[in-house]
């Protein structure tokens, strides 16, 4: 059950972020601000994990500003002064936004929003996109061997996020082969060249999320079938291609995310914060396909595993 409410929820967690939660009010305290749009499930619950590793992260009250679809910048003001607010942290798009204007005034921070290294941003974000330097680090622990990741990628979208990942590669000994493409036809060809030239030794395809060059169906169908036949690694920044067979995927721990926001607040009140920009997410658990695994002859240690928090298929 576990892992199915795990999957239901990320499966549903698309590019755009976005939450909300009822809140108590708090008076005469010094406090965080968390500011986020108000939204049903399975977003609910994801922010309620951020919150809650929020509160855990910091001994200031933690006051939970929902946003309406009105503009109500003017409240928010009141609300933030009258509560003595030390920082805010906006959560998901909309959060980011709301916030923002009030860094000025006090340290801003923002997260669970889905953006790429070097992006321009106002206030310090950690962004949804995970870290590439864990990932391959993740991808050493299940293939030792592994010497070249190769990615196709659209420059439009992911160029920042390839650039940063082929230098964290370069620490562990892993050469990023990217090759560009600007649509799923071309991806597909690319696609095609690189699974029937790939070694499985030394070789593994690394799967980013962006629909111009990863649709859900044909393509990724492509790739899982022939690396399924000459037993390849594929590994995802997306969680539900685990389900369908790729090797592994990351995904956030809410909790740890919500720490981390509440440390960052912190810090940025201590000192400057503005050439933080975008942050890959580090807060990262990994869900492995058993089967898949059992089928490249990797084996998995269920429990004391440090790098498995989810297997699937769930039977």
């Amino acid at each position: 059950m576990r892992q199915k409410r795990i999957l239901n929820r990320w499966v549903k967690l698309g590019a755009a972020v976005c939450f909300g939660m009822s809140s108590p009010s708090w008076a005469n305290k010094a406090c965080v601000a968390v500011l986020y749009p108000q939204v049903s499930e399975p977003y609910r619950v994801v922010l309620d994990e951020i919150i809650a590793g929020i509160e855990q992260g910091t001994d200031r009250v933690v006051q939970r500003l929902p946003l309406s679809g009105s503009d109500n910048a003017g409240e928010q003001k009141a609300l933030i002064a009258d509560r003595q607010c030390k920082a805010i942290i906006g959560l998901g798009r909309a959060g980011l936004e709301a916030a923002t204007p009030f860094a000025s005034r006090v340290p801003v921070v923002a997260g669970a929003v889905l953006m790429q290294p070097g992006q321009a941003t106002a206030v310090p974000t950690v962004s949804f996109v995970p870290d590439s330097a864990d990932m391959f680090t993740r991808l050493k622990h299940f293939m030792p061997g592994v010497k070249t990741v190769t990615v196709i990628f659209n420059p439009t979208h992911t160029e920042g996020l390839v650039n940063a990942a082929t230098k964290s590669a370069e620490a562990l000994g892993i050469t990023v082969r990217a090759l560009a493409a600007r649509d799923l036809s071309a991806a597909a060809a690319l696609y095609e060249n690189v699974l029937e030239e790939s070694d499985p030794d030394t070789d593994a395809i690394w799967l980013i999320r962006d629909p111009s060059v990863m649709d859900s169906s044909a393509v990724l169908n492509l790739v899982l079938e022939r690396a399924w036949q000459r037993r390849l690694v594929v590994f995802s920044n997306q969680l539900t291609h685990v389900k369908q067979g790729v090797l592994f995927s990351v995904y956030p721990n809410n909790k740890q995310l919500g720490a981390r926001l509440a440390k960052l607040a912190q810090t940025c009140g201590q000192k400057s914060c503005a050439d933080y920009g975008v942050m890959t997410l580090r807060e990262l658990d990994t869900a492995v396909n058993i089967r898949t695994a059992q089928r490249l002859g990797i084996k998995i240690n269920r429990r004391r595993d440090p790098y498995v928090n989810l297997v699937l298929p769930a039977n």
